[in-house]
């Protein structure tokens, strides 16, 4: 019989038993807390909830989706001609300078969504008088052309 389970040896028994009650004293040890510390607790648990749900890749392919052709930005497609596509998925060059910047704007999905067009986040890494002659180019291009390159311009600003 192993000695740790042998009742009729007195120390080994109290020995057993003090590490049981030990054990217990770690696993179950609870402390009274304020309903103020209980809320804090719930509120912190909750963000961090929330931070891990919404960085999870299945919350990210289920959001990071066009609502009007249903291409998922998240694996990097987009549909030509779609409005809230925009003509990228989440990442496209600078719009001011066609990306000679190197810069690289991050799409608002947020925005996409609720305006139904596509909406980029970034800023043009060119000096301001070289943005300025590419804006000129722009203010000059035919009426067809223009709304798509002043929303793609007026996005950063928002």
């Amino acid at each position: 019989m192993n000695e740790s389970m042998d009742i009729s040896n007195p120390s080994s028994t109290e020995q057993n038993v003090a590490f049981q009650t030990e054990t217990l004293k770690q696993i179950c040890y609870v402390q009274q807390i304020s309903m103020k510390e209980y809320e804090q607790q719930g509120t912190v648990y909750t963000q961090q909830s929330l931070r891990e749900l919404t960085s999870s890749p299945e919350f990210k392919q289920h959001n990071q989706k066009c609502k009007l052709c249903s291409s998922c930005w998240y694996h990097g497609n987009w549909s030509p001609g779609c409005e809230e596509c925009g003509g990228f998925a989440m990442k496209r060059p600078c719009p001011i300078c066609h990306g000679k910047c190197g810069a690289v704007w991050l799409r608002s999905v947020d925005m996409s969504h609720s305006m139904e067009a596509a909406h980029w986040n970034g800023q043009c890494l060119l000096p301001v008088e070289q943005q300025s002659h590419f804006l000129r180019n722009i203010v000059q291009m035919n009426h067809e052309d223009l709304p798509t390159a002043l929303n793609d311009m007026l996005i950063n600003k928002q």
